[in-house]
């Protein structure tokens, strides 16, 4: 009887411990894909200033994939740079097999646009594979038009996004299995002086210079 409990102790302990192990195997696959939004710099009053934005798989081997859900927020939504467009095509792994790449502007395309939803899955339910370490995730095109103080900052967020919804990618074609619950980490956009007007401001500045060391010596050589 003691012998019978003892086998079923060690039975039953093998079994959470492998139960164990693979639930922590899949939570180490799933933390090894890691997205930076990261800072990023515009012009002020320009159109068609684009972005790029990379994911990250921290893990030994690819990772599957079928679709993405991805979702781009200017954080105060209507008082910022408008997201003019949306690629996670072009240079990314879904490149060569996809469903297109279907932009939605939130709430309407007549609505502030510092929101946008865009979705791309395989084709026939085939899967494809995040490499090893840095990838292409997206590439977002903003128009600065109207905004033009320098240094001017706006949290740029994929996630925790204003209809609740967090960028996402899938393990297969109906966007059911999910191996990135959501992107967490916001980053920035941020206003920088336009070259142009460095350039002038540094020739202004040269031309007192110059102006003021003139004077200088006119005035010291009246004493």
């Amino acid at each position: 009887m003691k012998t019978n409990l003892s086998s079923k102790l060690k039975i039953n302990g093998l079994v959470l411990f492998i139960s164990g192990f693979c639930l922590w195997s899949g939570v180490n696959s799933w933390a090894a894909i890691m997205v930076t939004v990261g800072d990023h710099f515009l012009q002020p009053n320009m159109a068609g200033q684009s972005i790029t934005l990379d994911v990250v798989n921290t893990g030994s081997s690819a990772v599957t994939v079928s679709g993405l859900n991805l979702v781009v927020q200017v954080a105060n939504a209507g008082l910022g740079p408008w997201i003019t467009g949306v690629d996670i095509i072009t240079g990314t792994i879904f490149s060569a097999n996809n469903t297109g790449n279907n932009v939605v502007l939130y709430p309407d395309p007549n609505a502030t646009k510092q929101f946008v939803l865009d979705s791309t899955a395989t084709t026939g339910s085939t899967t494809l594979n995040l490499p090893v370490g840095s990838s292409r995730l997206a590439t977002v095109t903003f128009d600065t038009t109207g905004f033009s103080s320098s240094g001017s900052t706006w949290e740029l967020w994929l996630g925790n996004t204003i209809n609740g919804l967090d960028s996402t990618y899938y393990t297969d074609a109906t966007f059911v299995g999910q191996i990135i619950p959501s992107f967490t980490e916001p980053g920035s956009l941020t206003l920088v002086p336009e070259p142009a007007s460095m350039a002038l401001v540094g020739g202004l500045l040269c031309a007192f210079g110059c102006w003021f060391r003139r004077n200088k010596q006119h005035m010291q050589a009246g004493q």
